[in-house]
């Protein structure tokens, strides 16, 4: 029995094949079996029309960095210039303006915190009278900062209400010059159509004039029947064209009245043509039996009637396209004009606000070394030390500022020390720590923010210092760091710049939706600070927001890149 069927008689017995295998099955015969396995197994298969396999491609899947709104800030950083100090070696200056009376310490001399190094000599009489000075002056410079500033503020206001007023006006007489543009237009329209119908009465050529015959009529230009015709082919063209000229649409923006005028002027020019055209046919057509004086002058009376109305209509059109031209250029140039006295009122203000302030300042700082003069001054050391330099001694005169003695502690901690303007300082202090930028790039944090109660009148900025717990590597003293201001912005609901697409119909980002797809969404943008883009609308507090827009497209599987 051959293979075949042997595999057949196995279908209908199944105990015959247990025999097979147990007969057959052998090491020798190992190979073989398999082999008829797959066979009966696979063959099967192919020859019952098995279904086709279907590759499935693999789904790509894009990594992207992502941002949430409304929890990014910017990264960049406004950039002061600041020294490295030591805080156990300080000048000690003078206060006040004065003679010394006394010094007890010389170069080299230790001492204790709270020793006395100098004293003052009392000012007496002289002294009083700078404080009583001091004090008038301030009153002045209060009342006159006061004054200045009222008068300022004053101006900004008037400058608002004329800028408000000039709006008013402006639009006013805007809004009167194109209307009066459209009325004139359309009467324009009017007398247009009226000799237009005129002409095709004479000519006969609408159906509404086709079969009114008049022998008269028939008459004119019977001598020039080449401008006849011509004058009949540009009134057939008229007729057409008038039904074809533009209407004004309800959106009534400037171009519109003008596109709607200068076609009604053309119009009127044209028909301007044909009304003289026939005004020549007419006066050159011959008189006998069939046209008469009377009919003559009939007609040339019809006929200089609307060339009359015609010039008249083209003279008030064009006057009037004119005006509304002035007016629309006119308005811009008013209302920009009140808006740069706005402008320029507020800056009028804000020097005002800035210089009364630094003023006050000043008066008020003369006004307490002046106090502080009444009484015999007493110069004590800050802290324990070696007396390192002595610039003064008895009865010298010194000026406020002026260095008396230099004292250095034993132990030596560094500090960071920079100048800056009381915005600035706000920065500082709304962040909470401050990053140092250090000579090789690299970056410090310091928390610690020690900062002077006073504004230097000269420079108008507040001394801050950062304390550090040691030297930085490589730094030494009165070498040169940055200190990184923070950026300030007052929204919170900013993108970097990076993840917009500025497209013909407005601003848009792409976000990811629930299933990670990128999906384009249409934004309204503020002020653009910095690398960051202020976001007024479109978007919600925790949307997925992709931060490099030109890195993926919509409709794309995106990955977060964490």
């Amino acid at each position: 029995m051959n293979l075949k069927k042997y595999l057949f008689s196995l279908q209908k017995k199944p105990r015959n094949l247990v025999k097979l295998v147990k007969k057959v099955f052998t090491w020798k015969n190992a190979e073989i079996l398999a082999v008829v396995l797959l066979v009966a197994v696979i063959l099967p298969r192919i020859f019952s029309g098995a279904e086709e396999i279907t590759m499935v491609p693999e789904e790509k899947i894009k990594v992207s960095e992502v941002i949430e709104f409304g929890s990014w800030v910017p990264s960049h950083a406004r950039e002061i210039l600041a020294t490295i100090q030591s805080s156990g070696d300080i000048d000690i200056l003078s206060e006040v303006a004065g003679t010394i009376d006394k010094t007890f310490v010389k170069i080299g001399d230790e001492v204790e915190q709270g020793e006395l190094l100098a004293s003052f000599r009392k000012t007496d009489d002289t002294t009083q009278v700078n404080y009583d000075n001091a004090l008038r002056t301030l009153g002045t410079t209060k009342m006159s900062a006061e004054n200045a500033i009222r008068s300022a503020e004053i101006a900004l206001q008037t400058a608002e209400r004329t800028l408000k007023q000039t709006r008013l006006q402006e639009d006013q007489e805007y809004n009167q010059a194109f209307e009066k543009l459209r009325t004139i237009a359309r009467n324009s329209e009017t007398n247009a159509s009226n000799a237009l119908d005129w002409a095709d009465l004479v000519f006969g050529i609408s159906p509404s004039f086709r079969n009114e015959y008049d022998a008269d009529r028939s008459e004119l230009g019977k001598t020039n029947k080449v401008k006849k015709q011509e004058t009949r082919n540009l009134t057939e063209d008229l007729l057409r064209e008038r039904d074809k000229l533009p209407t004004m649409p309800p959106r009534l923006l400037e171009a519109d009245y003008l596109l709607f005028a200068q076609s009604r002027l053309d119009f009127l020019q044209k028909v301007n043509v044909i009304i003289r055209n026939l005004d020549g046919l007419i006066r050159k057509t011959p008189l006998d039996g069939s046209f008469s004086l009377s009919d003559r002058d009939g007609f040339i009376t019809t006929v200089e009637a609307f060339t009359s109305d015609i010039d008249a209509a083209i003279l008030a059109l064009e006057n009037q396209l004119q005006t509304a031209k002035t007016q629309g250029q006119s308005r811009e140039l008013t209302i920009l004009t009140a808006e740069n006295s706005v402008e320029t009122a507020k800056s009028a203000l804000e020097l005002a606000q800035s210089t009364a302030s630094a003023n006050i300042a000043s008066a008020q700082n003369t006004l307490n070394s002046a106090h502080t003069t009444q009484q015999d001054l007493e110069i004590r050391a800050p802290f324990s030390g070696k007396i390192t330099a002595k610039e003064v001694s008895w009865y010298d005169q010194v000026k406020v500022g002026d260095k008396l003695f230099s004292l250095v502690s034993g132990v030596q901690t560094p500090k960071i020390v920079a100048y800056v303007t009381a915005d600035e300082l706000d920065r500082i202090s709304s962040k909470g720590y401050v990053d140092i930028k250090l000579s090789k790039g690299t970056i410090l944090t310091v928390k610690n923010v020690n900062m002077s109660s006073k504004t230097d009148t000269d420079t108008q900025k507040i001394k801050v210092e950062f304390p550090l717990d040691e030297f930085p590597e490589d730094v030494m003293i009165g070498g040169f760091v940055k200190v990184l201001l923070p950026a300030k912005n007052g929204s919170i609901f900013l993108l970097p710049i990076s993840a917009l697409s500025f497209e013909p119909d407005g601003a848009e980002v792409l976000i990811l939706n629930k299933e990670g797809i990128a999906e384009r969404r249409k934004i309204t943008y503020g002020k653009i600070v910095g690398d960051a883009v202020e976001v007024k609308d479109g978007l919600q507090e925790g949307d997925q927001i992709i931060k490099y827009r030109t890195h993926v497209h919509a409709g794309e599987k995106i990955m977060i890149n964490k």
